[in-house]
């Protein structure tokens, strides 16, 4: 129950670094007939923790060099006594591109690749200056996802653990390498005696965009490194018991909801030189009073940052301009690097839209709820034909699309009834249709490696649905929650109750983002050509971090007329924007923004960066109790946001202190470190302008850490707490 506070005490709630609540990790299990690689049963690989199969993995896993299938690792313990690696090939040519493989485990805890005790007791890793980027051992990796250039296509890593023993403090954990799709998601990066040289290596000669959630490395020197020239993108990330740094950027880096927790002397973040780094929502935890947690030598666009142990959250220079120190607090409410610009208003802060995350998710382990339409496919029977009598049995959960095969449609696919998972192992759809997420009992309904050239992914249900690893167009013309976890195609929203939350968007020439109708936030947007990028009408709210966009080679030079953002009377704000040209010209026009009837325009001179901007904001800020300003700095904004502060609890009642800017719904959830949903107020309250207490009822719940998540009318306020036992 949710009330007003009565205040009584017994329960003691403090601050806590605790590692950010995520996506909660499932079992993975297919059916048969998925046409999915068992590296136990189907090639003979040992996993019974004392068998060396360096070399069997290595096999398998370079054998098909270009086929977008799933190995899958059966919980066991794989020991490796060196470097297991994907293909790899370093031509960079079109010729020489790769897609694939995807590596899977059954259990995120129980599958676990092991590298033997003392194989790289020498760490060899040298670090540059401050502003400079370290350089790694290359060969000393456990699982190396191989490196194909700006040519390795849907790489996926998921759900296993990759543990590198002990004495191999030499040792890099994992490199990650994919370009324009692929993802890595619910892995753990362990050293078991905190000695490890790098956690996650994010670096490849032009690696990303690429997507990366849920992943905790935990006991290394240096948590996860990323030098990218094409965009990274991070979501649910935890580091623990790092030494020497949690994070370290270079180039073009998006993170949102990061916990680090350091060992003595150390920050938890550093943006280099060569930077552009979106930080969103972030916890770090150190014990270096006389220093801050972010240090920041290239370009930043930071929000809703806390620290404990640290002078305050973030210090430092921009890249070749001078030095700035952000407010000396333990909370960065919002801040950026260099001034924002604005057209008809300039706020200096961004639309700071409430973000979602996808609920978790329970994969279909029951077998006999699975269908395959490979199993209605005969002479007399054709693909569109087959699917549909897949998709409309009853009491099925789940259907598979089996790598192999090419599904040529006549017609569009409605997912309804009771589906509520749609996965690919590799397949793909043909013939230019649509699939339809459609009305069901589900309440969540999960799709993911849809692909397919001409194929579109149409939302058109009040339904959750989340979409991940999708290689076509979206479609969204719902009323409920979708998110959109990398993704490279078109996105159009057409429904003005739809709000969508992307992260890690890639769209080459046609397409990009249309923002008709409701309401879109997305972190991480790569384009390449001069075609329009972003278009934003009446009603429509679009918030962005992080465009890049790649003219590359001796193309069309860009039309006088066409912008690469178009705003027409909607809301729009992107913080970070950059252009890079490669023997091209690049937009003339930036921004064309149009209000009533007048419309302005924003060209490179305008900003003394030229390519570069810190915060655009496209918007008026009295449609969000914003008061405009002429500083162009970082601005102290608790004024500009509703607030969320944990107070001293007692009995089985917790005290927060929340306060509104005005009138506002107000409700709330706790959720555990594993990211379930573990309380929610049954009903919520309409709180006026002003702070006030409110109580929640939790003696239910276990002492450990929880994630409290607040929602009001324009805002998700988090905040990490620990329930201790009773004093």
């Amino acid at each position: 129950m949710l009330k007003r506070l009565n205040y009584c005490g017994v329960l003691q709630i403090a601050f806590l670094m605790a590692a950010i609540p995520s996506f909660a990790s499932s079992e993975i299990a297919f059916p048969n007939g998925s046409n999915v690689v068992n590296v136990v049963t189907d090639r003979g690989v040992k996993n019974d923790g004392t068998t060396d199969v360096t070399d069997k993995l290595n096999n398998i896993l370079t054998s098909d060099k270009n086929a977008v299938k799933i190995y899958y690792f059966p919980k066991g313990t794989y020991l490796v006594t060196g470097q297991v690696r994907g293909f790899h090939n370093t031509s960079r040519s079109a010729s020489a591109a790769i897609h694939g493989p995807w590596i899977v485990g059954e259990s995120r805890t129980e599958t676990v690749i092991k590298l033997k005790d003392g194989v790289w007791p020498q760490d060899t890793m040298a670090f540059g200056h401050m502003g400079d980027y370290p350089k790694r051992n290359d060969e000393q990796v456990v699982l190396h996802t191989g490196d194909c250039g700006n040519t390795t296509f849907e790489r996926q890593l998921r759900n296993m653990t990759i543990n590198i023993g002990k004495n191999n403090a030499g040792a890099t954990g994992v490199v990650f390498i994919a370009s324009n799709s692929g993802y890595m998601a619910d892995v753990d990066i362990v050293s078991e005696d905190g000695q490890g040289s790098i956690g996650l290596s994010l670096s490849g000669m032009e690696n990303g965009p690429a997507y990366v959630r849920n992943v905790r490395v935990d006991g290394f020197k240096r948590g996860i490194w990323t030098h990218s020239s094409c965009m990274i993108t991070m979501s649910q990330m935890v580091v623990e018991n790092a030494s020497e740094w949690g994070l370290v950027t270079n180039h073009i880096v998006n993170v949102d909801s990061i916990a680090i927790t350091m060992k003595p002397g150390a920050p938890a973040v550093m943006n280099l030189k060569l930077g552009a780094l979106v930080l969103l929502n972030g916890w770090f935890n150190g014990q270096a009073a006389d220093t801050a947690a972010v240090y920041n030598y290239g370009r930043i666009f930071a929000r809703n940052l806390h620290s404990t142990g640290y002078r305050r959250v973030l210090r430092g220079k921009e890249w070749g301009g001078s030095v700035f120190k952000a407010p000396e607090s333990n909370y960065l409410a919002e801040f950026k690097s260099r001034k924002s610009m604005g057209l008809f208003h300039d706020p200096g802060v961004g639309l700071n839209l409430p973000v979602k995350y996808p609920p978790p998710f329970e994969w279909e382990t029951n077998m006999s709820k699975w269908t395959n339409p490979k199993k209605y496919k005969n002479s007399s029977t054709s693909w569109t034909q087959a699917f549909k009598k897949a998709l409309n049995e009853t009491g099925k959960t789940s259907i598979v699309i089996p790598y192999g095969a090419k599904y040529q449609l006549a017609d569009n696919l409605t997912v309804g009834n009771d589906f509520s998972l749609v996965a690919s192992t590799g397949g793909a759809l043909k013939g230019g249709k649509s699939l339809i997420i459609g009305d069901g009992s589900a309440p969540v309904v999960r799709v993911e490696g849809i692909r397919g050239k001409g194929t579109t992914v149409v939302v058109s249900t009040d339904r959750t649905v989340v979409l991940e690893g999708i290689y076509c167009d979206v479609i969204a013309n719902g009323t409920g929650d979708l998110f959109v976890n990398d993704i490279m195609g078109s996105l159009t929203v057409k429904n003005s109750k739809q709000k969508v939350w992307v992260r890690k968007f890639n769209k080459e020439y046609t397409g990009g983002l249309r923002i008709n109708k409701g309401t879109a936030w997305v972190l991480g947007y790569k384009s390449e050509r001069y075609n329009l990028k972003a278009q934003v009408l009446s009603g429509a709210v679009l918030e962005l971090f992080n465009f890049i966009n790649l003219n590359v080679g001796a193309q069309e030079g860009p039309s006088p007329n066409v912008p690469a953002f178009d705003i027409v009377n909607g809301d729009f704000s992107c913080a970070l924007m950059t252009q890079v040209a490669h023997n091209s010209p690049n937009f003339d026009v930036i921004v064309q923004e149009k209000r009533g009837t007048r419309v302005k325009k924003l060209y490179p001179s305008d900003n003394p960066d030229n390519n570069h901007f810190a915060l655009y904001t496209g918007f008026n800020p009295s449609n969000y109790n914003i008061v405009e300003t002429t500083r162009k700095e970082s601005l102290r904004s608790s004024h500009l946001q509703d607030r969320l502060r944990i107070t001293s609890t007692a009995g089985s009642t917790i005290e927060v202190s929340v306060g509104v800017r005005s009138q506002s719904r107000v409700s709330v959830e706790l959720l555990d470190a594993r990211g379930r949903i573990v309380y929610v107020s049954n009903e919520s309250i309409v709180l006026p302008k002003g702070t006030h207490r409110i109580a929640l009822e939790t003696g239910h719940l276990a002492p450990g850490a929880y994630r409290m998540r607040v929602q009001t009318n324009s805002q998700t306020l988090t905040r990490p707490v620990v329930l201790t036992s009773s004093l």
